[in-house]
């Protein structure tokens, strides 16, 4: 019917917009949505529509985009009720539930959430006797900042998308992603928590009713008109109550449902996500290294001394990279705690793509808390037990907690000793080691045996013996007691020894330990340097410090990960990290949470054969 769009204007959900107030105007029902609606009267203007009604102009062309082009007489404004109505606020992010995972701890939990340890443990008061992995707690009024926005946890129910809860609401989708870098399209799923940015009061999205504005020709009607456009006369009919039948040159509403369909609303994800982390069309990798070195000082300490040893095996290398085509730019500062902000202002420290950050408390959180501000990733490859990864989106903890550490070591023992009973063999007065509190959470039998006053011992069943110190003295009795375990006959194959990091030092033992078939956990490997010590003594004219890792080692393997890594992923750390059975340490990366930081949970263990021994990585 020659036909001619002149306009759409759109009508929203009741989510996707802040409230205004109430109109004092009709309602009418259109497609099961209410809207307000007025009629132009002939002379009027769209200034003195929005003081009668009280409503900024450009809300009224916002609304109702045809008036751009001027009002005509009788033509019908529309105005939702979900937004300038009395709707109830959206619905902000639900209070849930935390599903304990491996290595995690009260303190990072709280953390995480922004809520105190006492106030976790006070929700969660069965958490007074260990936290273990599998367990679910109850998180009590959570508020985490990010980047300065006060983030809500939300655990995401089946049948959400990120597209859909950036309309319930009523946030940015890049603003979404932005709070989670641990969340993309492709992994996101029903059963992570994520968090809820607050609401932007400028939020919109697509229309869920789109009203076409087209002029009637002869022998045009409800019907012929419902017809051509799919839609239900009554509607047309219900959207033009000042017509009652269309006339040439009348204005008719059409109210269009804005159908998106899935794949739509995907594609719209996909963008969102790579518009946020697209980096720089460059094959150059930047990396910046912030090390107190001591380089200008006479006698410096043996910690300086260490990180030296970690640049020089960091050299060798890029060395190596480069002859195969890398390109790198190592920018390299001596740092202390008098140079550490001029430092940070300089130029080639912000165009870092990684800073690798010394292991001291008070330099480390400075250089994490610039990566966050500037977009930079930072390596801890020194600290331990520092936890600023909990809360850091930017940091990557490369040595193992000693949580995690724990936690993969109990899940080892319960999978590789089911059916055993745990002997813990005791002094006196000895300090328990941290593994042991994760091991009293064991499901396997366990007893406390006084290893001073045992003089025979008879294995009813098969038996995993675990002292509970590491000292020399101990292993020491250790020793002793087995021996008394063997003299027995009754004995033979019933028993395994499992023991600790510290004992892989005593080498006067190593027979013993292949002997008896032991296992031991570190989150250190031990294995050969000797290839590259003598590199390093070739280029440097000296050797590296015996150290445990040893650092020129770990030097040259983190190099060839970061670097390799930021490769093949164009600079991007969103992309899938791979895992790495090194020489110094495994590398097993994974985010603390969607909106933390990354955190490594590889660590081994050491099983002795008579003829050498295995080494596994837990993870």
């Amino acid at each position: 019917m020659g036909k001619y769009r002149i306009a759409a204007f759109s009508i929203l959900s009741a989510s996707c917009i802040a409230l205004a107030a109430q109109l004092n105007l009709p309602v009418r029902t259109i497609g099961g949505e209410e809207y307000y609606y007025r009629q132009v009267k002939k002379k009027e203007t769209i200034y003195g529509i929005s003081k009668e009604l009280g409503i900024k102009k450009d809300d009224i062309v916002k609304y109702n985009p045809s008036v751009a082009a001027g009002l005509q007489k009788d033509q019908i404004l529309y105005f939702p009720v979900s937004v300038f109505g009395n709707a109830e606020d959206n619905p902000r992010p639900e209070s849930h539930n935390h599903y304990v995972k491996k290595g995690e701890t009260l303190y990072g939990i709280a953390k995480m959430y922004g809520i105190s340890v006492a106030d976790l443990t006070a929700a969660n008061p069965e958490v007074r006797y260990g936290l273990k992995a599998g367990t679910t707690l109850a998180i009590p009024s959570a508020k985490v900042e990010i980047d300065g926005k006060q983030g809500t946890p939300y655990v995401v129910k089946p049948g959400d998308t990120l597209y859909r809860l950036s309309v319930n609401f009523e946030v940015d989708l890049k603003d979404l992603l932005a709070m989670n870098p641990g969340v993309s399209p492709e992994n996101f799923k029903a059963g992570m928590t994520i968090m809820i940015p607050p609401a932007d009061k400028n939020f919109q999205t697509e229309p869920d009713t789109v009203f076409l504005l087209d002029k009637a020709e002869r022998g045009d009607s409800f019907e012929s008109i419902a017809d051509e456009y799919n839609v239900e006369e009554s509607d047309l009919r219900e959207a033009n109550p000042e017509m009652n039948k269309p006339k040439r040159g009348n204005y008719v509403a059409v109210p269009i449902t804005n159908e998106i369909n899935e794949d739509s609303l995907k594609e719209k994800e996909k963008i969102a996500y790579t518009e946020l982390t697209e980096t720089p069309n460059s094959d150059e990798i930047r990396i910046a290294m912030l090390l107190p070195m001591e380089a200008s000082s006479p006698s410096p300490a043996k910690q300086a001394l260490l990180y030296r040893d970690f640049y020089r095996g960091f050299l060798l290398a890029i060395n190596d990279l480069a002859d195969k085509g890398a390109r790198i730019r190592l920018t390299v500062r001596d740092i202390n705690e008098y140079n550490i902000h001029s430092t940070l202002d300089r130029y080639d420290i912000r165009d870092a793509n990684i800073i690798f950050a010394p292991g001291k408390d008070n330099l480390l959180q400075e250089i994490a808390q610039f990566g966050q501000e500037n977009d930079i990733n930072i390596i801890n490859a020194f600290a331990i037990n520092n936890e600023l990864f909990f809360e850091n989106d930017r940091l990557f903890q490369l040595n193992t907690p000693s949580s995690y550490m724990y936690s993969a070591v109990q899940e080892y023992i319960e999978k590789t000793f089911d059916g055993y009973q745990i002997i813990f063999l005791k002094k006196p007065n000895s300090e328990d080691k941290p593994l042991i509190a994760h091991l009293e959470l064991a499901e396997l039998p366990k007893h406390v045996v006084n290893i001073e006053e045992t003089d025979s011992f008879v294995c009813t069943r098969k038996t995993l013996f675990i002292p509970t110190s590491s000292d020399k003295d101990m292993l020491a009795q250790t020793k002793a007691f087995i021996e008394k375990v063997e003299s027995n006959p009754e004995n033979s194959g019933k028993y395994a020894l499992f023991g600790y990091p510290e004992w892989t030092i005593y080498y006067e033992y190593d027979d013993f330990l292949k002997h008896t078939g032991a296992y031991l956990f570190s989150r250190f490997v031990m294995d050969s340097t000797d290839e590259l010590d003598n590199e390093y003594h070739y280029w440097f004219g000296d050797k590296p410090i015996n150290s445990l890792p040893q650092m020129n080692a770990l030097g040259y393997e983190l190099a060839k990960y970061f670097i390799e890594t930021l490769e093949k992923n164009h600079n991007d750390f969103n992309a899938e990290l791979p895992a790495e059975n090194g020489s110094q340490i495994g590398i097993h990366l994974t985010r603390s949470s969607n909106w933390g930081g990354f955190v490594n949970t590889a660590s081994f263990i050491f099983h002795y054969r008579r003829n050498g021994i295995d080494k596994i990585m837990i993870k």
